[in-house]
């Protein structure tokens, strides 16, 4: 194990823990493969569903994939962690967070749970992160706007070996707002092979590379590690999927980027602009959602199954699946950069300006897409009414020409 105390952060002392998880990840991914397997943890083509099941719409692919990768990821990611690091209060609360969260998301992917179950994990996970000491203490610094302490008081919890818990409010509150809201955004970009996947990955690095410039060890180690985990995976991820991440993935993927980002370095600023996207693809899906179901139950609007996000209209626009992807990493990294670049001096200007892209990005987007939607059906409509016959066209069947029963069945 590592001494957090006196580790320097440097490249060649994270080497080993990120061979050593991407080695076991590897290794893993095609166990827990056939694991998933074996127990039908699977994903299942339109073709063998329920003509029921809400989420037919959205279904892309074409055969059956086990949901293995989240169960490949997490436990690397877990077993080098423990290997690696002393598990101090802060990552014993991160690691019963995981937990929770493992335990939801494979009993969602084999039974399928419902939205508020799934929504009370998420919320139990981001309690066990502040009650062992990982929160939002201040929003704002380096720029984008003054700080904000976000620890106004104290309420005691309990105490374990002369280890005192505490509740701070309301910066609590808003970290479990903050871990929930990211765990949901990084869950619906999971749509396409790899996709999810690669997102986390360049997420997950930025991050990892502004803690390491800023000398934040823990969340150096923490990303280097995730960061490898998710890179073992990505080869059996990526198109076509040989297995996909499951909802254990794609909650716990979402979980770590949020937990990480509180406790590093970059805090709120960085943080939201290099999850900028999915961010705003999911702000942009409630709106649309709310306008249409004339519904403003936070529950009920994100059980709502629909094709809006941004991936579905790059589809829609006439994108391939590897179109698509390629796009959003291209996207997303763009943000990577921008906001490994941005760190420090004129945040507020880069940060207002890449907002204003983003919005725009998704405005003509939203525009073309509707087009081409318009297009489609009006070709459909002249279509039907083309092949449709006239009245005038219709004349009297002349039976008389019909061959006889014993002829037109005859061998």
């Amino acid at each position: 194990m590592i001494n957090l105390e006196t580790f320097q952060a440097t490249y060649t002392n994270l080497l080993p823990m990120f061979v050593f998880a991407l080695i076991l990840s590897v290794l893993l991914s095609p166990v827990m493969g056939y694991i998933a397997m074996k127990f039908r943890i699977i994903d299942l083509p339109k073709s063998l569903r329920n003509p029921s099941d809400k989420s037919m719409h959205k279904v892309l692919h074409d055969r059956i994939v086990p949901k293995s990768g989240g169960l490949a990821v997490i436990t690397a990611f877990v077993i080098t962690l423990i290997y690696f690091v002393p598990l101090s209060p802060n990552i014993i609360g991160i690691l019963l967070g995981v937990l929770v969260l493992f335990v939801i998301g494979v009993l969602d992917d084999k039974y399928d749970l419902s939205g508020k179950v799934q929504l009370f994990g998420h919320f139990i996970a981001a309690l066990l992160v502040v009650i062992s000491g990982n929160h939002i203490v201040a929003v704002g610094s380096e720029g984008l706007f003054a700080e904000i302490n976000m620890a106004i008081s104290q309420i005691h919890l309990f105490q374990i070996s002369n280890i005192s818990y505490y509740l701070s409010l309301p910066s609590d509150l808003f970290t479990i707002a903050w871990i929930m809201i990211v765990i949901n955004a990084i869950a619906w970009i999971d749509a396409l092979d790899g996709l999810q996947t690669g997102v986390a990955i360049i997420i997950t690095a930025t991050i990892g590379i502004i803690s390491l410039s800023s000398g934040n060890i823990l969340v150096a180690v923490l990303s280097v590690i995730l960061l490898a985990s998710l890179l073992g995976f990505l080869p059996f991820n990526f198109l076509p999927g040989k297995a996909f991440n499951g909802t254990v993935g794609s909650h716990i993927y979402g979980y770590l980027i949020a937990v990480i980002a509180i406790i590093g370095s970059a805090k709120s600023a960085s943080s939201v602009l290099v999850l900028l996207v999915p961010l705003i693809d999911m702000v942009w899906v409630l709106i649309g959602r709310i306008n249409k179901n004339m519904q403003i139950n936070p529950i009920k609007l994100l059980s709502i199954s629909d094709k809006t996000h941004l991936q579905h209209r790059l589809l829609d626009l006439g994108f391939s699946k590897f179109q698509v992807i390629i796009s959003e990493y291209l996207l997303v990294g763009l943000f990577a950069i921008i906001t490994i670049a941005s760190t420090g001096s004129n945040r507020i200007t880069i940060f207002s300006s890449i907002i204003f892209i983003v919005i725009a990005l998704f405005l003509v987007i939203t525009v073309f897409v509707r087009r081409r939607r318009k297009k489609l059906e009006e070709l459909k409509k002249k279509k039907e009414d083309d092949s449709s016959p006239s009245p005038s066209s219709i004349r009297p069947i002349d039976r008389s020409q019909e061959p006889s029963p014993e002829k037109k069945y005859a061998y």
